[in-house]
């Protein structure tokens, strides 16, 4: 595991701020595009145990694919 230049855990610096920004008025809302980085997001919010909504958001810089005959 990776270490922060004031030796803790780059992943648990994360999950501190997660914690530390849970919205007064409710949860976090996550607009989830299935990449790579919304997983990761994804998983550090499960694992701060912390409200969360996640819904799906179609990213418009993903590239489509069309098939051309």
């Amino acid at each position: 595991m990776n270490l922060h230049i004031d030796g803790t855990q780059w992943d648990e610096q994360s999950l501190a701020a997660i914690r530390c920004y849970v919205p007064r008025d409710g949860e976090y809302e996550l607009a989830y595009s299935g990449g790579k980085d919304s997983d990761v997001i994804l998983d550090l919010v499960k694992r701060a145990g912390v409200p969360f909504l996640a819904r799906y958001n179609f990213s418009p810089i993903d590239p489509l694919f069309v098939e051309k005959a």
